[in-house]
């Protein structure tokens, strides 16, 4: 057995949901269009389909027609704002045609031949029930209004056509293949809504991301560092330190004015510099630091009496 016999032969195993069993199961936008599609097809044309693959996407007009592939019915869309794109492929669209013409569809999917304004026709029963299948289905869901006022008007002769006359926009788009009833016939639909325009004063999320960025940079960059001018450090005996007077003189072995160091939490040094004067107030020069240098090393040489 192949593997398309093997999805047909699964396909038609699966047990469609009672009705108590859909009322019970959560509202979600897949189980929406699977039940959408499924009483649509059946109620408007007869066709019993069964629901295989549901998809979700935003997409940019570019990728929503290569999605599409030649020879599929391109339907315009109408109703508030710009104009949508329902889309049957040639298996499905032949499944369409046979119900209503001879009502029945054969074991084997006919001759694949360029769409005509009598396809569109034949397919537009399909589609008001779907759309009005859709509105009851998806209440309560994301889809819920999502195609409301949406009429089939007209068709796009071919992709090029399609592309000219939608919007420049990004498309909420779903899509949903089926197994068709009969043989190895599977077939697919796709409905394409371009989002409405954001409000005005609403930033892009990828503009406000970026601005979230800058503020935490400029608040991280502003934020205090607190530092310490260390001159020198030393260890006394508790005892000693009890015993300083004012006006005693602590001696500071190998301290030189110009060997501070600026010091940051866990006395990590991050500076060092000069001390000195700035407007009559003690200061700080930063310097840069001295490279290494060589010196003569003196080395002792023992002398071996053995």
């Amino acid at each position: 057995m192949d593997e398309g016999r093997d999805r047909s032969l699964l396909a038609r195993m699966v047990v469609r949901p009672r009705p108590e069993a859909e009322a019970a199961a959560p509202a979600t936008p897949a189980r929406a269009l699977r039940i959408a599609l499924t009483r649509a097809a059946e109620r408007a044309v007869g066709l019993t389909t069964t629901a295989l693959g549901v998809s979700d996407d935003t997409l940019p007009l570019a990728d929503l027609l290569a999605r599409i592939e030649e020879g599929w019915l391109l339907l315009r869309m109408e109703g508030t704002g710009e104009p949508g794109l329902f889309a049957l492929c040639p298996g499905f669209l032949s499944a369409v045609s046979e119900m209503q013409m001879r009502g029945r569809i054969s074991e084997s999917e006919p001759d694949r031949r360029p769409p005509t304004t009598a396809d569109a026709a034949l397919a537009e029963p399909l589609v008001r029930a779907f759309l009005s299948e859709l509105a009851l289905a998806a209440e309560g869901t994301p889809l819920d209004g999502w195609a409301s006022g949406r009429v089939a008007s007209g068709r796009f002769t071919d992709l090029r056509a399609a592309g000219m006359a939608l919007p420049e926009t990004d498309f909420r788009t779903v899509s949903l293949s089926a197994w068709l009833g009969a043989g190895d016939r599977q077939g697919q639909i796709l409905l394409a809504l371009p989002l409405p325009p954001r409000p005005s004063g609403i930033p892009d999320p990828a503009e406000r991301a970026a601005a979230w960025s800058v503020a935490l940079h400029d608040n991280v960059l502003g934020a205090q560092a607190v530092l310490e001018a260390v001159l020198h450090r030393m260890r006394l005996p508790l005892g000693v330190v009890q015993r300083f007077e004012v006006g005693q003189n602590l001696p500071l072995p190998g301290v030189r004015l110009g060997a501070i160091r600026l010091e940051g939490p866990g006395r990590e040094v991050v500076a060092r510099g000069r001390l000195g004067q700035s407007c009559g107030l003690r200061a700080v020069r930063i310097e840069a630091e001295a490279p290494p240098q060589m010196g003569e090393a003196r080395l002792k040489v023992g002398v071996n009496r053995g």
